[in-house]
């Protein structure tokens, strides 16, 4: 998004959201060179709320996240070099809520999960850079710990390994699959050690 764009989008924004009257814009440049536009509160301008934006010298967009009372909360969304989307995070309070995505610089996606009260929770999908939107894993966390199932795929699609994580660590019986699909082997872990190995012809 070019810098015209993103100030018209800051405009649109405070007319939508009735904030007229209540916030103002300010810009400002880093060290580096780059240009900050951020809302504020005019009753108090060091608290950001609404949009706040990052622009390289170029004009092209770093970072764009949405502020209340002076916390990030709403979406905040990072950019690659090319204009490509990094990642898009969701916070609630200054801490993450909900949703977390991210993308290789080509547009395809890395990463997808999400998080609860600030902690990675649930399945989480990982992808292959290449081939492209290929899932590579996908596991689950609790707490910010891998804790429950797993499936790990082949760059072809097929499954390579399954099982069940605790506290990050392999728990109870792993399969291993060939690159065909075919269940080529099973290891069997407890106490964080394997106990037991069993082929399959």
């Amino acid at each position: 998004m070019n810098k015209l764009l993103l100030i018209s989008a800051f405009a649109m924004f405070a007319i939508s959201c009735g904030k007229r009257t209540a916030t103002m814009e300010l810009t400002r440049s880093d060290a580096s060179g780059n240009l900050e536009i951020i809302s504020v509160l005019k009753k108090d301008t060091s608290v950001r709320d609404g949009m706040s934006a990052l622009l390289s010298p170029e004009g092209d967009t770093i970072e764009k996240t949405f502020y209340k009372n002076g916390s990030i909360d709403g979406t905040r969304t990072l950019y690659h070099e090319n204009g490509m989307i990094i990642a898009i995070e969701h916070y609630g309070a200054n801490t993450y809520q909900g949703p977390f995505e991210s993308y290789f610089p080509d547009g395809s996606p890395k990463v997808k999960g999400q998080y609860l009260d600030g902690q990675m929770d649930g399945a989480w999908t990982y992808y292959y850079a290449e081939p492209k939107g290929h899932v590579k894993e996908v596991v689950t966390f609790k707490g910010n710990t891998e804790n429950g199932p797993f499936t790990e795929f082949f760059p072809n699609g097929q499954k390579a390994a399954e099982g069940t994580y605790k506290d990050e660590f392999e728990d109870g019986e792993i399969k291993i699959y060939d690159t065909t699909g075919k269940l080529s082997r099973i290891i069997v872990y407890e106490d964080k050690k394997p106990v037991k190995r069993m082929d399959v012809p």
